[in-house]
């Protein structure tokens, strides 16, 4: 008997404390900025971890500078689960470099209809087009 309750204690504090941990990096907004290189008229991938079943997603914080236009964005599930509901994925934004020189690009992790509440989420490159 007294091994079931210390077990169930055991599971109770580690789901706890995971339930804790998780909330506790939902406050980190932002990290260190990424360099990444390109060359004039090529095409950049990042790509942005996302699972909007949970209502986020990603958008740009700013619009592109004058260096970089967006050619376009897709959600792709994890592999091997396709077919799962609440499966996570990625989120790939394709953009051009259309001028030479180094910009930031940042990008938020929202829900859209959240107006009033701040990105749990924030991904900023450093990109520079040679």
């Amino acid at each position: 008997m007294k091994n079931t309750v210390l077990l169930t204690s055991i599971v109770g504090l580690t789901i706890f404390i995971g339930c804790a941990k998780q909330e506790s990096n939902s406050d980190q907004v932002s990290e260190t900025p990424e360099n990444i290189e390109t060359r004039l008229g090529e095409d950049l991938v990042i790509t942005l971890e996302s699972n909007p079943t949970t209502g986020y997603s990603w958008r740009l914080s700013e619009p592109l500078p004058g260096i970089l236009e967006l050619v376009g964005k897709e959600f792709k599930p994890a592999e091997n689960m396709e077919n799962i509901a609440g499966a996570g994925g990625i989120e790939e934004w394709t953009l051009k470099s259309i001028e030479k020189g180094r910009a930031a690009v940042s990008f938020e992790y929202v829900r859209p209809w959240e107006k009033d509440k701040p990105p749990v989420k924030r991904r900023t490159f450093l990109i520079t087009s040679k």
